[in-house]
């Protein structure tokens, strides 16, 4: 009564049988006509003429429960609904205009008549574009991966930007639409981009987690935001100069299935720019306590090619048992936040390791690195490069919270003999990278608080994790 009244000018057809005696209550309204019941071959003929399709249910548990198949109807004609707000007309979003009162939904009537131009034209387009998708077909393919999605854990892929917009389209179209694993989450943590990397990924995956930060945290504390969010059984850390082969992912969870004190799982990574040289196929210390990554920069030959347990994984793409992370945390952090970046996938195997996590080697899992994403550890120095510094400090940091004392005066010799030369070339080639000394020791205090954690929650001995330095793993 209220829509024919305000929009006298206009016929207000009401389609169906009448069971309510509701053409006799509205006999003195001359727009509203009853057609009574009309054949389905008849009905498009009505629908095409109509301006706005009406769904006026009365709210009662039955409608409540239900999920109008008119709704797909007149959306494959592109014609503008008004409807009653039930909980199954929310999967409708704006292709379907909801009323939750009478004096809303004579609003949405008057929303839906004013519709003109382009954006009738594109509101048109998207209702008969969802509606087309609305098939048997598209149902079975939904609940078959629904199906398959109960046997497969959440994986929570946590993708760091920071200026590097080409890099991470890349990355993400490999990650999304070339994996062949269903149940991924995408956490996207830009580190304050001035390239439009935010907005961009804002735009083209608006499904994706997105965390802005004003300034740059590093690898790590980037890393730990994203885990924050994060509802996955397992995390992977991906950077932005990853391409992962479809299977990438499939391959990692078939290696980490069955062993619950698994934690960590490394791929095998290879160079972006020469794909039959190696970049990593695990990460390790030596007695030196200089983390590396077994294989870089060798010709793969196949000397890889079993799968193993590893100390570690690089941490550009590493696959993490959320349990294993929970467990090695310290204050909230997984991976150390005064690390900020290079070394700190590292120190955390450690900690892992001596927690009794253990981590395995998936030479199936393939994926391309570029590693020209803020490295500046297999390059000469720029200007205004942190990275051997923070390389330079993180390592001394490593040791404070992790080393035996036995084991690392035992290895003192060895220690100090690697590192003067290195300290006197860097002097002479990149002075500022010897502030890394002062800054460990000024960070010295906090790593000295996070020995005393993790000392007295170890399980694994020393003695036990010594074999892990006592070789090279490389082959």
């Amino acid at each position: 009564r209220s829509i024919a009244q305000k929009y006298s000018d206009c016929l207000v057809l009401l389609v169906g049988n009448d069971t309510v005696g509701a053409e006799k209550q509205l006999a003195d309204i001359h727009n509203i006509v009853f057609t009574g019941e009309v054949s389905y071959d008849n009905l498009p003929y009505y629908l095409y003429a109509f301006d706005v399709c009406l769904l006026p249910f009365k709210v009662i548990p039955l409608t409540l429960a239900t999920n109008p198949v008119k709704v797909y109807e007149y959306l494959s004609a592109g014609k503008p609904v008004v409807c009653v707000d039930l909980p199954e007309i929310e999967q409708f979003r704006d292709l379907v205009w909801r009323a939750s009162s009478p004096a809303d939904f004579l609003k949405c009537v008057e929303k839906a008549l004013n519709e003109s131009g382009e954006v009738l034209r594109k509101q048109e387009e998207n209702r008969r574009l969802f509606a087309s998708e609305q098939t048997w077909i598209h149902r079975g393919i939904e609940l078959l991966s629904v199906l398959h999605d109960l046997h497969m854990p959440r994986i929570s892929v946590i993708v760091l930007t920071y200026n590097n917009l080409d890099l991470t389209r890349a990355c993400l179209e490999s990650v999304l639409r070339r994996s062949e694993y269903p149940n991924l989450e995408v956490i996207v943590v830009d580190n304050a981009s001035q390239d439009g990397s935010a907005a961009w990924v804002r735009t083209h995956y608006p499904q994706f987690g997105l965390l802005e930060h004003p300034r740059n945290l590093g690898f790590a504390a980037g890393f730990n935001r994203g885990a924050s969010l994060a509802r996955g059984d397992w995390l992977l850390s991906v950077n932005p100069d990853l391409t992962p082969a479809p299977d990438f992912v499939s391959q990692l969870m078939r290696a980490v299935g069955g062993d619950a004190r698994l934690g960590m799982a490394a791929p095998r990574l290879l160079r972006g720019d020469d794909p039959d040289r190696l970049d990593s196929t695990g990460l390790f210390i030596d007695r030196r306590r200089r983390p590396y990554d077994r294989g870089q920069m060798q010709k793969d030959t196949g000397q890889y090619d079993s799968a193993h347990q590893i100390f570690g994984a690089c941490g550009a793409a590493a696959l993490y048992r959320k349990a294993m992370l929970d467990d090695i945390a310290i204050d909230g952090e997984f991976f150390d936040e005064d690390f900020f970046a290079y070394g700190e996938d590292a120190d955390l195997a450690w900690r892992a390791q001596k927690r009794g996590w253990h981590g395995c080697y998936v030479p199936q899992a393939l994926a391309r690195h570029v590693r020209g994403w803020g490295d500046t550890l297999h390059k000469p120095a720029q200007p205004g490069s942190q990275g051997p510094r923070l390389a330079l400090r993180n390592r001394y940091l490593m040791s404070i919270k992790n080393d035996g004392l036995s084991y690392w005066l035992r290895d003192f010799p060895l220690i100090l003999f690697a590192d003067l030369p290195r300290l006197v070339y860097m002097l002479f080639t990149h002075p500022a990278a010897l502030l890394g000394l002062l800054d460990a020791v000024r960070l010295a205090p906090a790593a000295f608080h996070k020995r005393k954690v993790i000392r007295a929650s170890q399980t694994v001995t020393d003695a036990e994790l010594r074999p892990w330095f006592e070789r090279s793993w490389n082959v």
